[in-house]
């Protein structure tokens, strides 16, 4: 019996490997991809935002033509963000690691995230460990998904609603959690939550959420998210003592 315990053990073992080798080679391919697309795309961007500016610095404000180019500009500048979030996904990370207090990066990350709290009317609170969470991180990069979590549970709530960051240590990890108040993730998007490109915010190109966690398993950490009671959502990254 115990034997045929074992056996079962190493055969999910060996499926769930095989299982996380298979999404790591596909996640790889699209990186690939996502990288000669944006490339691609790059120049003649900068091309028609660098002319079309040009030739709005000669025309009047009130010129009927100044606002469709004026909206061409926009558009452009939007698009040239979007291409250096594509290139920036595609790219290897490198990581320049130092002694980082989750505690302090979590307060900077709030202060940061403050303006668009205020425009949303959502409260930011803390709940942040006693004690010191100092971990060998690249502070910009970690800095940046917590960024992009707070933003996420900001847009993601209500006005009167609450976004809390909170760090936690347990035997084996130290924690670090974004709550929101909002309606929750529906179940049937719950699978796809880590999947680039899928999002289901308007112009957005559904990358944030895989960056960032492709940026915390690269310093060995781990990234998911629970259902909050009654309702919300928390993102949580946990971080091997």
């Amino acid at each position: 019996m115990n034997a045929k315990k074992h056996f079962s053990r190493a055969v999910k073992r060996e499926r769930g490997k095989h299982r996380d080798l298979i999404q790591a080679e596909s996640l790889s391919a699209v990186e690939r991809t996502v990288s000669e697309i944006a490339h691609d795309m790059k120049t003649p961007l900068m091309s028609i935002g660098g002319f079309a500016n040009q030739v709005l610095r000669c025309l009047s404000p009130d010129d009927p033509k100044y606002k469709k180019l004026e909206i061409v500009v926009k558009q452009t500048a939007r698009l040239e963000g979007m291409v250096r979030e594509l290139l920036d996904f595609g790219r290897p990370l490198e990581l320049h690691r130092s002694r980082v207090d989750l505690n302090e990066l979590s307060r900077d990350a709030l202060e940061q995230s403050q303006p668009l709290a205020d425009q949303g009317r959502v409260s930011l609170k803390t709940d942040l460990n006693a004690s010191k969470a100092q971990l060998m991180l690249d502070e910009a990069k970690v800095n940046q998904v917590l960024l992009n979590l707070i933003s996420n549970a900001i847009q993601a709530s209500q006005a009167g609603g609450e976004v809390c960051v909170r760090t936690r240590n347990d035997a084996a990890a130290v924690l670090l959690e974004v709550s929101d108040s909002g309606c929750g993730i529906r179940e049937e998007d719950k699978p796809k939550v880590f999947r680039p490109f899928f999002s289901t915010k308007d112009g957005g190109t559904g990358l944030g959420l895989a960056a960032s966690k492709k940026t915390i398993e690269s310093h060995g950490g781990k990234m998911d998210f629970y259902p909050n009671s009654p309702k919300g959502t928390t993102f949580t990254i946990s971080f091997g003592c």
